[in-house]
């Protein structure tokens, strides 16, 4: 699998037009090679007949019978026969040129650079090459030994053949020359046309992609998020730990569906970056996060650890820089049976950054470690295989190589494995509100009202076209104290606020009559000052970006989870009115 763009064209050799015109050419080589034989032949047997001298023609006559038999052989076949027989046109047309110079016939000699000159055009390297050796050595030959060559008694040619021979060649060559430029031209337009078609695919593609993500997570959300809730609230622990196997099958489902469209985004070159400031370590610590429970459940120990001098905000794509970590720890800790799973980041070369994940797993072996970067591939699973599309790794190499890096696997069988990733993040500045402790906080197992609830009840409101969608914020919401009020669409929203007071407001982005984005703006040209959470299934940066241009405070992706939606919350509201 690769990713297919608009330059991954045939080169003019292997285009269909070109082979159309290679066939024409060989087809109009044989007419012409023929009629020049059978037209020559019969003029130098009258001129030897009506006593000029000895002529040539029986070497034409001789052509032409090879070209009669050849056309009615190429014409059988013409694709499979199209190489052998432009080699006998080839020939026959330097025989036949070649013979009449010991008649004193020199013109012959100017044609003669016609044949090297028409395999080149045919696109036939080699051969132009071959012929192009054979002609010089076959001109330098009749020079050196024009004497030895001449046949005696030869009729050879008047001023005026002379001169109608020359220019008759300068005619044909013009002609081969503007033929090859129709070739060429053609060639353009079809290269044109593919590349067109080509954009036009990848546009399909992307919107497809982000319709089928948007359309898969939605379902998705009301599942994880009511689950979420669901083993948050539950006090048997039988019934949790149920829960708990419902909510891990749901993510599983989740990463699946997400590596299956951003290997289709690989596939269809539509995979992109969206750079801004972003803490290295908090994307690392929210994968180390997201790995924690299934490491803590292997029985494995899993460290982070941050090199003192590590400059604290990057420049890149923090949510793909996330990926490639979560991508590798979640990898590692999956062939991991015992021991322990350690994510560190440093210092790169040239102002970058290196993480490196290292584990004690079973290793790879040395003939294996190529394969690992394939698709659909899961090597060393030998005792069962383990869950997974085997995306994880061809993902994380297509992400480090699209954001110029470089990533390399060290294996020991039996001991374990470790992978290097480089990326050329520049440093953005300092932050002194983020830690590297952060690396060893995971989100807690319990719900906590954010600090503004304990001041007052908030007053929420939450705003989403689907059903399914506004009960599941809903219910979130009230788990974390608030009061709720509901709107299907952008209208009704703008309707409540002008008519009710409310601290927060959690917006879907795709609604009928005015979406999110809509509301945005007309909250800004309405004066209306509140936090806007987006709750949105659209995962890709650009969507996420455009959020925030227009005035989002944060945006969370569905599904999520009490604890994600509570962050996010804490991130918007005031602190000072706690």
């Amino acid at each position: 699998m690769r990713p297919s763009s608009p330059t991954d064209l045939p080169p003019l050799e292997h285009s269909t037009a070109f082979e159309e015109l290679r066939l024409r050419f060989v087809q109009t080589g044989l007419v012409a090679v023929f009629a020049s034989c059978f037209v020559f032949g019969i003029a130098r047997a009258l001129a030897q007949w009506s006593g000029r001298g000895l002529t040539p023609w029986w070497a034409n006559a001789a052509g032409a019978l090879v070209m009669l038999v050849t056309g009615l052989w190429f014409r059988r076949d013409q694709e499979q026969r199209s190489l052998v027989a432009a080699q006998l046109v080839a020939g026959t047309a330097l025989v036949a040129l070649s013979i009449p110079v010991a008649y004193g016939m020199h013109s012959s000699v100017w044609w003669m650079s016609l044949v090297p000159f028409s395999m080149v055009m045919l696109g036939r390297r080699n051969e132009g090459i071959v012929w192009t050796a054979v002609t010089g050595v076959l001109v330098v030959c009749m020079s050196v030994f024009s004497q030895q060559l001449k046949v005696a008694g030869g009729a050879g040619e008047t001023e005026g053949e002379a001169m109608f021979a020359r220019v008759a060649f300068l005619v044909v060559l013009l002609a081969l020359a503007y033929a090859f430029r129709k070739m060429t031209s053609e060639h353009s337009a079809e290269v044109a046309l593919a590349r067109r078609g080509a954009e036009r695919s990848n546009r399909a593609k992307s919107v497809f992609l982000a319709h089928m993500s948007h359309e898969l997570r939605t379902p998705l959300n009301g599942v994880i998020s009511m689950l979420d809730l669901s083993r948050r609230e539950a006090r048997d622990e039988a019934l949790r730990s149920r829960l708990d196997t419902a909510n891990t099958s749901a993510r599983l489902l989740l990463r699946l569906i997400q590596d299956v469209l951003d290997a289709t985004h690989v596939e269809s070159g539509s995979l992109e970056l969206h750079e801004a400031p972003f803490s290295v370590q908090r994307a690392i610590a929210d994968a180390v996060a997201t790995v924690a429970e299934r490491a803590r459940e292997a029985g494995l120990v899993l460290e982070a650890n941050v090199a003192a001098d590590v400059a604290t905000l990057r420049v890149g794509d923090g949510l793909r820089v996330s990926q490639i970590c979560l991508n590798l720890l979640g990898n590692a800790v999956k062939f991991t049976k015992e021991g322990s799973v350690r994510i560190t980041l440093a210092n790169g070369t040239d102002g970058g950054v290196r993480i490196t994940v290292a584990d004690t797993g079973r290793g790879i072996a040395a003939k294996d470690l190529e394969s690992i970067w394939q698709p659909f591939v899961q090597v060393g699973s030998r005792d069962g295989r383990e869950p997974g599309t085997g995306l994880g790794l061809f993902i994380t190499r297509e992400l480090v190589q699209v954001m110029g890096g470089s990533i390399q696997v060290h294996s020991t069988p039996g001991k374990g494995t470790t992978f290097d990733v480089e990326l050329p993040l520049p440093v953005a500045g300092e932050d002194p509100a983020l830690r590297p402790e952060a690396l060893h906080e995971s989100q807690p197992d319990h719900v906590t009202a954010p600090p503004t609830v304990a001041a007052f009840v908030l007053r929420v409101l939450v705003v989403d076209d689907d059903p399914t969608n506004r009960l599941v914020a809903s219910h979130l919401m009230k788990a974390l104290g608030c009061e709720v009020v509901t709107a299907n669409d952008g209208l009704e929203a703008l309707a409540a606020l002008h008519r009710e007071a409310f601290q927060l407001v959690v917006a879907d982005l795709e609604m009928p009559q005015l979406d999110g984005l809509g509301l945005l703006a007309r909250m800004q040209r309405d004066g209306v000052r509140i936090p806007v959470i987006v709750a949105s299934a659209h995962a890709d940066g650009e969507t996420r970006r455009r959020a925030h241009e227009a005035g989002a405070s944060a945006y969370v992706t569905k599904p999520y989870t009490v604890g994600e939606l509570q962050q996010a919350m804490q991130q918007v509201l005031p602190r000072e009115s706690a």
